[in-house]
């Protein structure tokens, strides 16, 4: 993949609704992710349009859920990739998608699905383990990042990451699923 670097002004008017944001971190914990889902990614999020302003919808605990894509990325140049579902995806359905991810980030960070995702890494660990493979699942959990991601798609009948359990869905993965097109970098 080939990036191609766009300043957030000129990038801005080309991010819709649902578009999947993949950060590439330079933090040790943003290391550790990035090599054990083997990808270049640490962190997903969502783009989502309110009232003229550009938000970032993210699970994480740390700061806020849904601060505005242009002060984070200030903060981090070059590092979020812009990825889109691949063909069209109806306006209509990109503002379910998002309607659905907005409760999910306030539930408070996914300790505990993040957890069980290390344990799947477990060498002859994940053998004695079972995913929960129904994506359509309405148990209220509290979910890490890409997990809220693919859970806010799966929920409107889009799944990223076909043959892949939503619950255990890593940054890495969104990409890997196949149904999503690198759009560029902001800078």
């Amino acid at each position: 993949m080939k990036l191609v670097k766009l300043p957030y002004s000129s990038a801005r008017d080309r991010i819709r609704d649902a578009d999947i944001l993949l950060f590439r971190g330079q933090s040790w914990y943003s290391r550790i992710v990035e090599a054990a889902g083997r990808s270049l990614y640490s962190h997903a999020g969502m783009a989502a349009l309110w009232h003229g302003r550009l938000h970032l919808l993210q699970s994480t605990a740390f700061q806020d859920t849904k601060p505005l894509l242009s002060y984070v990325v200030s903060h981090r140049p070059g590092q979020i990739d812009v990825w889109r579902f691949k063909g069209e995806l109806p306006e209509d359905a990109a503002v379910e998608v998002v309607k659905t991810m907005i409760p999910m980030v306030g539930r408070g960070y996914g300790w505990r699905s993040l957890f069980r995702t290390v344990l799947y890494h477990v060498p002859g660990l994940w053998h004695l383990m079972k995913p929960d493979m129904n994506d359509l699942a309405t148990t209220p959990w509290r979910p890490f990042c890409s997990e809220a991601v693919a859970a806010a798609y799966s929920w409107n009948f889009i799944d990223l990451c076909p043959n892949h359990a939503d619950r255990v869905t890593e940054p890495g993965d969104l990409p890997r699923g196949g149904r999503l097109e690198y759009q560029f970098t902001l800078q």
